[in-house]
């Protein structure tokens, strides 16, 4: 005989186990009257929105998401939701509220992830519609039963269908994982290939996807298309092998492109000038050369963050580079105290140039070159035409310290990757970025090429701006002046936005308060002196400030 006794006290540990409940599930469905094509939900729980046909756009403050069949959203979050049918098709979804029960020790909940929920805020992964559909049609079916057995049972399936669409996304999450890895092999091939007739079908067999699927995370990725891509990393090799000089033709064909007169028109298209002006002005402007010996007196008319991330610190430099708002916490130590004041502005005082006996000088002033030249040679490197990291490379190649420069470079390449990953995972593709100086009262549009953190949105990390801005806008167009007025045309989704002076004359107008973006909150006010400038110092704050905004951190 066995004999059964009560627990008395209890037990140490328990054993771990999950449950759900379902609180609620709502169908839609255009097909019923009373389901709109743009409707509101609020979330007061864990809750699943689950696509069965067509699509939807789902959005909140601090996300947005399509949905097409067969495709599944968490939300963690307690919020109202926009949903719309933008393509206005027919469309069926069901929205799921449920609770999670944990019995035994749970005292850590790192083991949940660290949030109580096995679902992360706006995870989206993928499942047989067929199934998703016929598990969520016996829930309904059900739901209001007053059978004791047919309310466990209902119990029952629920768990069944969470653990069905929990399996889905572990196994969707791996192959997405082995996707991943397969277009950062074909990335890898582009920048050894690009020579090469690469075409997007050819890029997805080696990735062994289809060409949507490719495509699609091709462009998750990277937040470029196939050929954008392939084009920009086309164009910049194009451009180093200009400044070595050769024929346009051996150039066209050294970078993938067999038509001469196609390379001319795509060069033209994304840079604003000819491959053959590009080469003339670059080659006028900058002048490079090696010197003798290692310069021990150096003074900065400009680039003075790039002579500090080198080990270099001159003798003398401009007072606006010496003014504390403008110099990174890595900039602001006690060793700039002894840089010489060269005076405000442009251009710089040749007299307190010559008294510092200068072994090299560095500026951006080409009408003052020949002047500076005359007193100790002189590299001149124009500010707009020269991108932040050749700029870098060019000061590294003559203080021999190329081994410095390419390292910082190297490891600032891998933290815009990192970056760009953690914005695209938190705020998916398809929204545009506007990027804005006001300047005492006059408002203007930077293009990609322009300065206050153009370089870090637009080049680096990719970020789109909308349509308008990139026609109007580009390498030899850095910024435009409009009117009040004119700001909605140019207004993305997002606003970042450097101002000298009071902001009241536009952040008060009403022109400024209709904006979708500041309706929104995702306008951004920045600190211009922090973001006026691009060296290698400027850079690393701009990326973490941006990143910390786009993934709101701050």
């Amino acid at each position: 005989m066995i004999e059964l006794r009560k627990l008395q006290e209890q037990p140490e540990r328990m054993p771990r186990s999950i449950s759900f409940a379902l609180l609620n599930i709502e169908q839609f469905d255009s097909d019923s009257p009373q389901t709109m094509n743009s409707f509101r939900y609020s979330l007061n729980y864990l809750t699943l929105i689950v696509m069965i046909r067509g699509s939807l756009h789902v959005e909140a403050d601090d996300m947005k998401a399509d949905l097409h069949p067969g495709e599944l959203l968490s939300l963690v979050s307690t919020a109202d939701i926009q949903l719309n049918n933008t393509t206005a098709r027919p469309f069926a979804c069901y929205i799921i509220s449920y609770a999670m029960q944990r019995t035994g020790d749970w005292d850590n909940l790192d083991d949940l992830g660290g949030s109580g929920s096995f679902l992360p805020h706006q995870d989206l992964w993928k499942a047989p519609w067929q199934r998703l559909s016929r598990g969520l049609e016996q829930l309904c079916k059900n739901r209001w039963s007053s059978d004791p057995l047919q309310q466990l049972a209902n119990h029952m399936h629920f768990q069944e269908w969470m653990m069905f669409i929990f399996t889905e996304r572990n196994f969707h999450r791996a192959k997405e994982h082995d996707s991943k890895k397969a277009v950062e092999h074909a990335l890898d091939y582009m920048h050894a290939a690009y020579h090469e007739d690469i075409t997007v079908d050819k890029l997805a067999a080696k990735a062994r996807l289809s060409r949507r699927q490719f495509t699609e995370l091709f462009r998750k990725l990277t937040n470029r298309s196939v050929s954008g891509y392939l084009t920009d990393l086309r164009i910049q090799e194009a451009k180093k092998l200009l400044l070595a000089g050769g024929q346009l033709s051996y150039i066209a064909q050294t970078v993938g492109y067999r038509d001469e007169f196609y390379f001319n028109r795509r060069f033209k298209q994304i840079v604003g000038q000819s491959p053959r002006q590009y080469a003339q002005n670059k080659q006028r402007l900058i002048r490079s050369f090696t010197l003798a010996s290692s310069p021990q007196r150096i003074v900065a008319d400009q680039y003075m963050g790039q002579l500090l991330k080198l080990g270099v610190i001159p003798v003398g430099a401009r007072t606006e580079m010496l003014r504390k708002e403008l110099a990174a916490a890595e900039k602001s130590s006690s060793s700039l105290q002894g840089i010489v004041d060269l005076g405000k502005g442009f251009p710089i005082s040749l007299p307190r140039v010559s008294g510092l006996q200068p072994d090299l000088i560095v500026t951006q002033n080409e009408h003052q070159y020949q002047q500076l030249e005359q007193i100790a040679p002189t590299l001149l490197i124009p500010y707009q035409s020269t991108s932040p990291l050749e700029k870098l490379r060019l000061i590294g190649g003559v203080l021999n310290k190329t081994d410095l420069a390419e390292q910082w470079i190297e490891d600032y390449e891998w933290r815009i990757e990192q970056t760009r990953a953690q914005i695209v995972s938190k705020l998916g593709l398809g929204y545009f970025v506007t990027n804005l100086l006001l300047l005492n009262g006059q408002l203007y549009v930077l293009g990609q090429h322009a300065g206050y953190g153009s370089f870090s949105l637009y080049q680096a990390l990719q970020l789109q701006a909308p349509p308008l801005q990139r026609r109007e806008l580009d390498e030899a167009s850095l910024s435009i002046k409009i009117p009040f007025s004119a700001l909605p045309a140019y207004a993305g989704d997002h606003i970042f936005i450097s101002v000298y002076g009071d902001p009241s004359t536009l952040t008060e107008s009403g022109i400024w308060q209709s904006l979708p973006a500041v309706k929104n909150r995702r306008v951004y006010f920045i600190n211009p002196y922090r973001f006026a400038f691009e060296d290698p110092y400027s850079l690393d704050e701009q990326l973490q400030v941006i990143s910390s905004i786009l993934t709101r951190q701050l």
